[in-house]
């Protein structure tokens, strides 16, 4: 069973005003990164580095960076998405991620394109603020966990 099919990522949704047991673990970031992988939408990520992060992880499958203004990257990805294909928005988690984030989402739901929110979810659980540093901070927190174990 792969992240994104599991019964409790199906409930990240609505995680923020459930309790969690604690941070994702090793094994649910890898799990959420494999998913991410095989993706068939576009993952939309703020610039170059946030774009070489995902690289490192080997996510390199449909991933763009903000390169253009807001309404014609959204009028790109909606132009090239398939019926059933969806967007992950995979912004920063700090302020103005959040608001270029809430603002690609408005934009995105007027065109009738679905989001998928489940490894952004994911990552609010986790002290992590910057797409950047993810490929790092999964790194980390595995050395973390093997000298745990």
């Amino acid at each position: 069973m792969t992240w994104m099919q599991s019964d409790a990522m199906k409930n990240m949704t609505n995680m923020r005003t459930t309790t969690r047991r604690g941070p994702p673990t090793v094994q649910d970031l890898e799990e959420a990164i494999d998913s991410l992988r095989s993706f068939d939408g576009i993952i939309i990520v703020e610039g170059k580095r946030d774009v070489a992060a995902l690289k490192k992880l080997d996510v390199t499958k449909n991933v763009i960076h903000l390169d253009a203004p807001l309404f014609e990257i959204v009028e790109r990805v909606a132009d090239s998405l398939g019926p059933h294909q969806k967007v992950i928005i995979l912004t920063d988690l700090d302020r103005e991620g959040k608001k270029i984030y809430h603002e690609l989402s408005m934009q995105f739901q007027r065109m009738h394109v679905k989001i998928d929110d489940r490894f952004r979810e994911l990552l609010f659980h986790t002290p992590l603020r910057h797409i950047e540093g993810l490929d790092t901070f999964v790194a980390n927190l595995a050395q973390k966990d093997a000298g745990t174990r």
